[in-house]
């Protein structure tokens, strides 16, 4: 005699299905706060289970990520190489060295119409099919009051005018704190929300998904603000900046508002553009060409103005930029060492070096009776400006690097140029945090003739790290 074993709920009339081969029939939830939902996980780094994730358009992401902004804010200058900071009203922007904090209205005014603002001089181009991603540091020193509004995130605006485009957190001027976006200037906002614990260092993240914008603080997600109906995209505009502004109304605020800003950071998701680590660098601001601490041209060439000619010495740079122009009196015969130019990386950085040219030309008077050799290399390294550095348990003498020699026959008249000479770094030069880069020039042919002058141009292609 056979007993049929019925599977069913306890407490319903529900039973489980076979198949016409004996098979149970298993069907999986679809709702993941239900029993039976299936997903992908694997290990987290704290050992619990992280879950496989998918982009908009449901493709797996991979962590492939391309960055596209990124400001530490350390030191004591806002980095020019990133932000423009269009003309204040009374507010001042101060970034501080000691707190690590960019400020706006740094000198806690409360003056009616006062306004100061920063945006990212390169606009994020918005592919919501592969999501940018903002990270942003902030603290403020009070709540959401009257008369005063923040605001922190994408955004095209100009003073205190409302934003034309963007996705953003706002402390508005009503008391309220919400997540907006605005297309081309019609806003669709959040309910007002609970403001970020003031004085308190947050951690938010604007997530820009083409059909939506998600806002995060802490890792929680604040508010969902989907695109109006009919609007193909959270903004008009297909390229926004990055920003941040504070500005007062027409009557004084009872607190000086003020946003303390930490590091800045922008990357875009599940799109490999193949772009190379170098480039992602000069995107950021850190090409060779200019200081990742000072913002300034880092080469040796100043507008329509002749270079001043170097005093050649063997312990003393020349000049103390990163190459640009050169000139020098032509000198005798001698195997020393010149240290033509000699750069100190920032603290902090690495220069990394991908390629040379050097360029020479005979000038103020021809080559007379002996030819003159220039004979060309790099110092890497060095603990010091001084060529003669040598290496003990304290210092480290520069790494040599020939390069190539240039030459002017006796004869050559005012004018004549030399080779260049051009070299790919294959294996990048590596300069390390207050090290030393030089570019060493030597003369073992030559005669001190009285106004033949050496003149050109050294360029070095690379970046900062």
């Amino acid at each position: 005699m056979s007993f049929p074993l019925v599977i069913k709920d306890g407490t319903a009339a529900d039973e489980a299905n076979v198949n016409s081969d004996g098979e149970l029939t298993v069907g999986l939830n679809k709702t993941i706060s239900k029993a039976g939902y299936v997903f992908l996980a694997g290990n987290g780094p704290t050992g619990g289970k992280a879950i496989t994730t998918f982009g908009p358009m449901g493709r797996l992401s991979t962590g492939v990520q391309t960055l596209e902004l990124f400001d530490p804010i350390d030191g004591a200058t806002v980095n020019s190489n990133i932000w423009n900071q269009p003309a204040p009203t009374t507010f001042t922007i101060v970034q501080s060295a000691t707190t690590g904090f960019m400020v706006l209205n740094a000198g806690a005014s409360v003056a009616i119409n006062a306004q100061c603002q920063i945006n990212s001089i390169k606009r994020i181009q918005l592919i919501n099919t592969f999501v940018p991603t903002a990270r942003i540091l902030f603290k403020t020193p009070n709540t959401p009051q009257a008369n005063a509004t923040i605001e922190l995130g994408f955004g095209a605006a100009s003073g205190t005018s409302a934003p034309t485009d963007g996705a953003f957190f706002r402390w508005s001027s009503a008391s309220e704190f919400r997540c907006v976006t605005v297309f081309n200037s019609v806003e669709t906002s959040s309910a007002a929300l609970t403001a970020p614990t003031i004085n308190v260092v947050h951690t938010s993240h604007i997530i820009f998904r083409g059909t939506k914008v998600e806002f995060y603080i802490d890792e929680v997600l604040v508010a969902d603000v989907t695109n109006a109906s009919g609007n193909p995209n959270p903004t008009s505009s297909s390229r926004v900046p990055l920003f941040a502004r504070i500005y007062n109304g027409a009557t004084s605020p009872v607190i000086p508002p003020e946003l303390h800003l930490a590091a800045i950071s922008l990357w875009r998701n599940d799109l490999n553009t193949n772009k190379l680590w170098p480039t992602q660098m000069s995107t950021i601001g850190r090409g060779s060409y200019q200081s990742p601490t000072l913002y300034t041209q880092s080469a040796n060439h100043a507008n329509s103005t002749s270079p001043a000619s170097a005093t050649l010495s063997n312990t003393a740079a020349g000049y103390t930029t990163l190459g640009g122009r050169y000139q020098f009196a032509a000198p005798a015969t001698a195997a020393t060492d010149f240290a033509l130019f000699g750069f100190q990386v920032p603290t902090g950085y690495q220069l990394i070096i991908t390629g040379i040219k050097i360029s020479a030309t005979n000038t103020g008077a021809a080559v007379a009776t002996t030819a003159t050799i220039l004979d060309w290399a790099l110092g890497i390294n060095s603990s010091a400006v001084s060529l003669a550095t040598t290496d003990t348990a304290t210092t480290w003498a520069p790494r040599r690097i020939p390069l190539g020699m240039q030459g002017f026959i006796v004869g050559n008249a005012i004018g004549v140029t030399a080779n260049d000479i051009t070299i790919k770094f294959d294996t990048p030069l590596v300069v390390d945090s207050d090290r030393f880069f030089h570019v060493i020039v030597q003369v073992p042919l030559g005669t001190a003739t009285a106004l033949q002058v050496i003149r050109g141009d050294v360029t070095i292609n690379g970046y900062f790290e």
